[in-house]
């Protein structure tokens, strides 16, 4: 069914999507600097950062695995968000909504993604002394609003 090129590809592309679903992570690291009592309080956000990447990663990619078959007809030959699992899920149970608000949910992830991308951007400079103290300040309010 599938060549042995086509399968290697595939992996390949899977590691990188698992490389960029974990970005992010090092963004404890940077905290670090910023925190108050760092010692009391990065080993609590480092706990935290596991059990989060526990519950939404494995525990979604289980329930991925267990909701839809990797050989559904409708993940196979889909279209746009019909292809996702959670949406065939969902379809078959019969809730006919809730679609609709995954897509909205996906759209608030990317817009808090690309905040991130934004803070992230200014704390790199603020860590290489670039900004000055006040601007960093000015901007990180505004973007954490």
């Amino acid at each position: 069914m599938y060549s042995t090129f086509m399968l290697a590809a595939q992996l390949v592309a899977s590691f990188v999507n698992a490389a960029f679903s974990y970005g992010g992570v090092e963004m404890v690291a940077v905290a670090a600097g910023e925190a108050e009592k760092p010692r009391k309080n990065m080993p609590k956000a480092v706990k935290r950062v596991f059990w989060r990447i526990l519950f939404f990663y494995v525990l979604g990619s289980l329930a991925i695995g267990v909701c839809a078959a990797s050989n559904d007809p409708n993940v196979l030959h889909g279209t746009g968000s019909a292809v996702s699992p959670w949406v065939i899920a969902i379809k078959r149970a019969g809730i006919e909504v809730l679609p609709s608000i995954i897509d909205a949910v996906v759209l608030a992830s990317a817009s808090s993604a690309r905040q991130r991308l934004v803070v992230r951007n200014f704390a790199g400079a603020k860590v290489g002394a670039r900004l000055p103290e006040g601007l960093w300040q000015e901007v990180a309010a505004r973007a954490t609003r």
